[in-house]
């Protein structure tokens, strides 16, 4: 391993390796395509996630998997069209999984950064709250684990989750850096963790004081060493949390 780099980096999934706008865009489109066929009236991305929405704020799915949620979406989704959900309904799922499973519209600064990484040596897992699975991606061969709250019992920001990944990797937390787009969820938690953490900005947004934040990923192997000090000056910063 190159001198000065951690043990291991994680990263965050949904907008930090993955656009999940555009994916998930990509896969209601195709849902949307296949009700029109059923039904000769296509639902548009709005109409679609706003009977996803509408089944999330349900109690009684307020703990479901996220799967559950959005099938229990789609045989409403059906119904309002005036389709039998129950004859459709594996048909619309095989629509909206095939499309999440084979499209993962990576940002382009993911892959070289990854390959990086690796070729110096650094162990790579991701780490996530959602369910974009990579394990058909092209990026999935240089991770060595693939970590999801439903599966680790805990969701970020609960730092339990941070410790069940360091747990699993067998690396002591303060040889793992966390990469993710969320202040709360990614930053402040793995922090608290005892990990090391790099906001990662992809807008253009003002950087939140005492937080060390990129733009792109490629700033990691264009100047760890400076990312290193800056992810110190985000610990000392960690009670002094600004959410």
């Amino acid at each position: 391993m190159k001198a000065g780099l951690p043990e291991v980096v994680s990263f965050d999934i949904d907008g930090t390796l993955v656009d999940f706008l555009a994916v998930l865009r990509g896969a209601l489109r195709e849902v949307g395509n296949a009700l029109e066929s059923l039904t000769g009236a296509g639902a548009s991305f709005d109409e679609l996630q706003a009977f996803r929405n509408g089944v999330a704020a349900e109690s009684e799915y307020r703990s479901a998997r996220l799967e559950t949620i959005r099938r229990e979406s789609f045989r409403r989704a059906l119904a309002g069209f005036g389709a039998d959900p129950d004859r459709h309904i594996d048909a619309l799922w095989r629509v909206w999984s095939g499309y999440r499973a084979t499209h993962h519209h990576l940002y382009e600064d993911v892959l070289p950064t990854l390959r990086w990484l690796k070729d110096a040596g650094v162990g790579l897992v991701a780490a996530s709250n959602g369910n974009t699975d990579l394990s058909r991606s092209e990026i999935h061969p240089l991770f060595d684990a693939l970590f999801y709250s439903e599966k680790l019992g805990a969701s970020k920001p609960d730092v339990r989750f941070f410790g069940e990944v360091a747990r699993r990797v067998g690396a002591d937390p303060a040889a793992i850096v966390h990469v993710g787009d969320s202040l709360p969820e990614d930053y402040w938690a793995s922090l608290e963790a005892g990990f090391g953490a790099v906001l990662l900005q992809r807008a253009a947004v003002s950087k939140p004081e005492g937080v060390f934040a990129i733009r792109s990923l490629a700033e990691l192997g264009e100047n760890w060493d400076g990312a290193r000090q800056g992810m110190l000056v985000g610990t000392e910063a960690s009670s002094r949390r600004i959410t």
